[in-house]
């Protein structure tokens, strides 16, 4: 949960977890669909994927305990370089290093290490300096120092190098450069998406739709919706007139109903890494009733209060639904 996600947030999700799953045979044992609901909000949601993967493959391969050798913590899903240094140091206190982003601030600027640290050849020499420096029998003590120290002290933007331990060494300081550690990489160019969303209401419940297809946002239920391209108003995105044409054929032919538009519902914004995503809902509806029987088990119905709790959602749609409540768009 730590991974791209800050302290505080992950504290109240970390505890409903671990209170419905307290070991990693509760964890294995429950459904994936089940897993994905309380992690609903955190985003990322391959890592969720990964860790119920993983706590399946521990429990099969290893009895429930996590592997004790690097090899055997690779061989589970979703388990990198990373994260088995994490395990099996911090929680076995075996020799094995961990680089995160504030290991790689604070060796880089130690060293004065050039280039991108994330580049192969430099993760890997960050590895072995970390293990060279790691004093016997205190591996958990050497990793979680070295983070602490990036977090707290030798910070990105404002290093506090009068109270950093490692002063007398670190190159950088001696240079009087250590901002220019490590080497920034390229940014990622932003891609800018534009999404219509479905909003089929029925006795008080939205239809939703899993997504399947691999990706971002996979597994999760969403509004049904299509990427679309963003109409240009004065070089700018502007709102369409109504849903995208395909978006209502599409969900029209699955559910075997005719759909009318009845207008534009709300508008979000939500950004996933490098994708800045607006969503653009417009209200849908079916000439007759569609009825609780869907056409298969990627639709179901849902009320607004269920997203994000007892179903995984992705959080444009629990930002879509406060905008519905807000509103007073809800169900009528």
């Amino acid at each position: 949960m730590l991974q791209q996600t800050r302290v505080e947030t992950v504290v109240p999700y970390y505890l409903r977890f671990l209170e419905r799953f307290p070991d990693v045979r509760a964890l294995a044992r429950a459904p994936l669909e089940e897993v994905l609901a309380l992690w609903s909000g955190l985003g990322y949601y391959r890592r969720a994927r990964a860790l119920h993967a993983g706590a399946r493959a521990v429990l099969a391969r290893h009895g429930g305990e996590f592997p004790r050798e690097l090899e055997g913590a690779l061989e589970l899903p979703g388990v990198g370089v990373y994260t088995a240094g994490a395990v099996l140091s911090i929680a076995y206190n075996l020799p094995v290093p961990v680089v995160d982003g504030n290991v790689e601030r604070v060796l880089a600027r130690v060293f004065r290490l050039r280039g991108d640290p994330k580049a192969a050849a430099n993760a890997r020499r960050l590895r072995e300096i970390s293990l060279a420096h790691m004093p016997e029998g205190h591996a958990s003590e050497h990793n979680q120092a070295l983070m602490e120290l990036g977090a707290t002290v030798c910070t990105p933007a404002r290093p506090d190098c009068g109270r950093c331990p490692l002063s007398g060494l670190c190159l950088a300081f001696r240079e009087g450069d250590p901002l220019r550690y490590p080497e920034p990489q390229p940014a990622r160019a932003t891609v800018q998406v534009t999404l219509h969303a479905a909003l089929i209401v029925e006795r008080g419940r939205y239809l939703l739709e899993r997504v399947d297809r691999p990706g971002f946002l996979q597994g999760l239920w969403l509004f049904p919706f299509a990427e679309v391209d963003a109409p240009r108003r004065r070089g700018r995105p502007g709102l369409a007139a109504g849903p995208a044409p395909a978006l209502v054929e599409r969900l029209a032919a699955t559910l075997g109903v005719g759909l009318a538009p009845l207008g534009h519902a709300a508008r979000v914004r939500h950004a996933i890494t490098y994708r800045r995503i607006a969503v653009d809902a417009f209200r849908l509806a079916p000439e007759r009733p569609i009825g609780p029987r869907l056409p298969h088990g990627g639709l179901r119905w849902a009320r607004l209060e269920e997203l994000g709790a007892s179903v995984p959602v992705s959080s444009i749609v629990t930002k879509l639904a406060r905008r519905l409540e807000h509103r007073g768009a809800g169900p009528g």
